[in-house]
């Protein structure tokens, strides 16, 4: 699921172009991604896709807790992080959707869960 989530977000996010700018890896953390954005000890990274051109960042993580925990996590952790959480909704039952910005970053996390003890988030960050 989070994986056909990233690809439609990749195909907005670029226009469906095959864009010499844009780069996709798996497994790890880019370097665009600031060192002190939180990531809950549990998290397992997954897709990964850097955007120079538009200066955008998104990546995929599963996480070994559920959904309340995972939105809880990320509220406190922006926050001490010197983020301010501009909105933070439910969107369904199984689904929530925050987003934050420091400075001239922004971003986005999508946070969803099958109603187990696992979430998946897709986080995507903006440099303005």
């Amino acid at each position: 699921m989070v994986s056909a989530l990233l690809a439609l977000v990749v195909l907005v996010a670029c226009g469906g172009d095959d864009d010499q700018g844009v780069r996709f890896e798996q497994g790890r953390l880019p370097d665009s991604v600031p060192r002190d954005f939180p990531l809950p000890p549990e998290a397992t990274i997954g897709e990964t896709m850097v955007d120079t051109e538009h200066d955008r960042t998104e990546f995929t993580l599963t996480v070994e807790s559920d959904l309340p925990s995972v939105v809880q996590f990320f509220t406190i952790s922006l926050v001490n992080q010197g983020y301010l959480v501009d909105r933070s909704q439910s969107l369904s039952q199984t689904t929530w959707q925050m987003s934050f910005q420091r400075g001239d970053l922004t971003g986005e996390i999508l946070i969803s869960s099958d109603g187990g003890a696992a979430s998946q988030a897709i986080v995507t960050l903006n440099v303005t």
